[in-house]
């Protein structure tokens, strides 16, 4: 029984790996756009979240991804912004999770 466990396990791994993958590919999207539309954005609710670089672009998006504190950094950012921040949050909330 723990051998067919393991196996399945095994055998499943590609497919985790090629999930991962794309979702790695969909962050480094999102922080490219965020780094490029937002860059100038500095939310001051957490000094870590803001999209002047590449890093902290990535980070930012990684903690929308897992949903921590991420309508008060949009709220923020539509505050320096427009609404069209909005859709990028959305969009990304939506298609990471």
């Amino acid at each position: 029984s723990l051998t067919r466990i393991i196996s399945v396990l095994l055998s499943s791994m590609g497919a985790f790996l090629s999930i991962g993958l794309l979702l790695s590919l969909f962050l480094a999207v999102f922080s490219i756009i965020g780094l490029h539309v937002y860059g100038d954005v500095l939310v001051e609710s957490n000094m870590r979240a803001s999209f002047k670089d590449a890093f902290n672009s990535f980070l930012l998006v990684f903690q929308v991804l897992t949903l921590e504190n991420w309508n008060e950094i949009m709220l923020e950012v539509v505050r320096f912004t427009d609404y069209s921040a909005v859709l990028f949050f959305l969009f990304w909330v939506v298609i990471g999770n």
